[in-house]
C-alpha cells in the first residue's frame, strides 16, 4: 500500500511466507517520509520505518558438508530506523546533499559462521545492532568538466546480549568479532569529457577477533585509484580502465588468516554491445 501527498509519502507492506518445516510469521513493514522544508533551493525531509523480519536458514547454512548445521534456527528480528535528508543546490553547477540515519535492529538466533570453530555455522541467541550513518555528497558539473565528492561515516555497535551457553557470560555486551565500530569513506572523482579519475578511500577502526574483545586487528586505511577513458569503435562504445588497488600497501585483514592483497594493478576493457 502506498499513500502520497505534497509532503507525505507513506508505504506499508505485509508479507507471509510458506516454507516446509518452518512456520514463518507475518512480517509487516511501515515506512514514512515527510518534507519538513520545501523551498526552491532547499529541501529537508524526515523519514522513519519499522519492520518485522524473519529469515529461514539457507541450504548452505543447513547442509554444507562439515560446516552446515541442519538444526539451525531461523532468524527473527525487529528493526527501527529514522533520519533526516537535506538537499541544497549551492549554485547552478554545484549541488550539496546530506543524510543522517539512526537505526536499532534486534535479531534473535543470529546466523553466524564462526571463525573460532573453523567457520562452522551456529546461532547467536540475541544480537542487537544499533548505530548511525552519515553521508554527504558534493557535485559539480559544467560543460566538459564534472567533479564530485562523497564523504561517509558509520558508527556500528553490534553486540551479543544473550547467550545459550552459560559459560559465555563474559561475551555479553561485547562488540561482535570482525565488525568495526567506526568506518569512514571518502570517494572523489574528476572527469573531463570522456576521461575520469576516481579515488576511493575507506578507514576502519580496530576489529576484535575474540568474543571477549581481548584480541583485535588494528585499524587500517585502504586506498584505490581508478583511471578510465570511454572510446567508440564504430557504433560500439567501450571503456579502458587502469586501476591500482591498496595504493599504500596496507595490511588489511578481513578475517583471521585471510588478508586482502597488498598493492596490485589491473587493466580492464569493458565493451557495451549495442542491442
Amino acid at each position: 500500500m502506498r499513500f502520497q501527498t505534497m509532503r507525505w509519502l507513506v508505504s506499508a507492506n505485509i508479507r507471509q511466507a510458506f516454507v516446509t518445516r518452518f512456520n514463518p510469521p507475518l512480517t509487516p513493514s511501515l515506512g514514512a517520509e515527510y518534507q519538513l522544508v520545501q523551498r526552491s533551493r532547499f529541501k529537508l525531509t524526515t523519514k522513519g520505518s519499522v519492520s518485522r523480519n524473519y529469515r529461514v536458514p539457507t541450504l548452505n547454512e543447513r547442509y554444507w558438508i562439515d560446516l552446515g548445521n541442519p538444526n539451525l534456527l531461523p532468524e527473527s528480528g525487529l528493526n527501527f530506523e529514522a533520519g533526516l535528508a537535506a538537499a541544497m543546490p549551492l549554485s547552478d553547477q554545484v549541488n550539496l546533499t546530506a543524510e543522517l540515519t539512526g537505526y536499532h535492529n534486534r535479531v534473535d538466533n543470529w546466523t553466524y559462521w564462526n571463525p573460532a570453530i573453523n567457520y562452522h555455522v551456529e546461532n547467536l541467541q540475541l544480537v542487537i545492532a544499533r548505530g548511525a550513518e552519515f553521508t554527504t555528497n558534493l557535485t559539480y558539473a559544467q560543460t566538459s568538466w564534472r567533479a564530485g565528492m562523497r564523504l561517509g561515516y558509520a558508527l556500528t555497535r553490534s553486540s551479543q546480549e544473550r547467550a545459550y551457553d552459560t559459560y559465555s557470560q563474559d561475551v555479553i555486551g561485547k562488540q561482535l568479532v570482525y565488525v568495526p565500530m567506526h568506518t569512514g569513506t571518502l570517494n572523489t572523482y574528476l572527469q573531463y569529457k570522456q576521461t575520469r579519475l576516481s579515488v576511493q578511500m575507506q578507514a576502519n577502526s580496530r576489529r576484535y577477533i575474540t568474543f571477549d574483545n581481548t584480541q583485535f586487528f588494528k585499524g587500517a586505511l585502504l586506498t584505490n585509484v581508478l583511471l578510465e577513458h570511454t572510446l567508440k569503435w564504430g557504433s560500439m562504445p567501450f571503456r579502458v580502465q587502469g586501476q591500482i588497488n591498496n595504493v599504500f600497501d596496507a595490511l588489511v585483514i578481513g578475517v583471521k588468516r585471510n588478508a586482502l592483497p597488498g598493492r596490485n594493478w589491473a587493466i580492464n576493457v569493458l565493451i557495451n554491445f549495442p542491442q
